[in-house]
């Protein structure tokens, strides 16, 4: 089990899901998200913790709808207010009803998203 945080209409909320089982389906791109993208990388700049990021749909049951999920590889710091700061962003430059997971990735989920996706920030 593990803790995805997310924005919906100005609210910041954590939630557990069992994310083992989730599936990466493919990079989220367009314009809105490519800013986005840019403004997130301004905001990792400042967080040596944070190594790469991904944005990514994804799908946590089988049988359900898909999302997008920020998808972190860091190696230390405080996740709820790296996530806070996030939904700050996000909140700011979308549209109050959509919402955007966060979640942080160790190894074994990094390599899966790396088979459908590229990483919008990587750190030098």
């Amino acid at each position: 089990m593990k803790k995805v945080w997310y924005y919906i209409n100005k609210f910041f909320r954590n939630k557990t899901l069992n994310i083992s089982q989730v599936e990466f389906i493919c990079e989220q791109d367009g314009v809105s998200e490519g800013k986005l993208k840019f403004t997130l990388s301004e905001l990792f700049k400042t967080k040596e913790e944070v190594l790469r990021a991904y944005l990514v749909k994804v799908r946590y049951d089988k049988n359900g709808d898909s999302s997008v999920a920020l998808c972190i590889k860091k190696i230390a710091g405080d996740d709820a207010k790296l996530a806070e700061e996030i939904g700050n962003i996000f909140f700011n430059q979308s549209n109050s009803k959509m919402f955007l997971d966060t979640m942080f990735i160790d190894d074994e989920k990094e390599n899966r998203i790396k088979s459908v996706a590229n990483a919008f920030y990587q750190r030098n």
